[in-house]
């Protein structure tokens, strides 16, 4: 695939496994890098150490207020947070066969084809 952002593997996989949990994107890319404990990260982030740890596990979501420190802590925006948080609950929910038939390339379509759909 010419302009796919995704190498064919990352794509299969991403299509099997869906987007990922928030806290799994936290927990390794950014975590690590903060030096800083989970109560200390519960206490920046003003939750309580269980939400926390919920989170960084994948069980937690994320509330508006939460991506708000989310987004100070990591240098991205609320949105961000919230966007991942919107993604991983859409797959969550959605019947198995939908989104993986959405994830598929379009087919071409010619001028013809698209006569014959109008009609």
């Amino acid at each position: 695939m010419k302009n796919c952002r995704f190498k064919e593997q990352e794509r299969e996989e991403f299509i099997l496994l869906g987007p990922p949990h928030p806290g799994e994107i936290f927990s390794q890319d950014i975590f690590p890098h903060l030096s800083v404990s989970k109560k200390k990260l519960a206490k920046e982030l003003g939750v309580s150490g269980k939400t926390v740890s919920r989170f960084l596990d994948k069980r937690g979501r994320v509330s508006a207020d939460m991506a708000l420190g989310l987004a100070r802590l990591s240098g991205t925006s609320a949105l961000y947070w919230l966007v991942l948080q919107a993604h991983h609950d859409a797959w969550r929910v959605q019947p198995e066969g939908d989104f993986r038939q959405s994830m598929r390339p379009l087919a071409k379509t010619t001028k013809a084809s698209r006569k014959r759909q109008l009609v």
